[in-house]
């Protein structure tokens, strides 16, 4: 649109810069949006299911694993694998996921590798809980 046509007529750097800082904050309203619908969509875990928890913890911390390398590599896999994490092993449930969403919808790897720190950290400590 807009960016691309003033790229075309050679617009100044200044311009060009304030076209993409634009840009840059309409498409993080946009994820930000997107990230709450797919909240939306998550279905809530089971409560009561504990057996199952440990077994979930587990698994998540499995493909957190994954997804934390694909974030290192700034790998845009990333988002394809946190979709999945949180639609089929129940991520959406794990205290912290939501920075953890995000941040993967607004591209900041650097945040998303933070909040996947914390949310490890509370999966341990379920999967410790579940293990008594």
């Amino acid at each position: 649109g807009d960016l691309e046509d003033a790229c075309k007529q050679g617009a100044s750097a200044d311009a060009l810069a304030e076209d993409l800082q634009r840009a840059d904050a309409e498409l993080k309203r946009a994820c930000a949006v997107f990230s709450e619908l797919a909240n939306q969509l998550t279905p809530a875990p089971n409560a009561g299911d504990e057996g199952h928890t440990k077994v979930d913890a587990a698994q998540l911390l499995s493909g957190c694993e994954e997804l934390e390398a694909l974030l290192r590599d700034s790998n845009m896999r990333a988002m394809a694998v946190h979709d999945t994490l949180r639609a089929e092993g129940g991520l959406a449930a794990v205290a912290g996921a939501e920075i953890l969403a995000e941040s993967i919808a607004s591209l900041d790897f650097a945040g998303a590798l933070a909040a996947l720190e914390r949310v490890k950290a509370e999966l341990d400590a379920q999967n410790s809980n579940t293990e008594l």
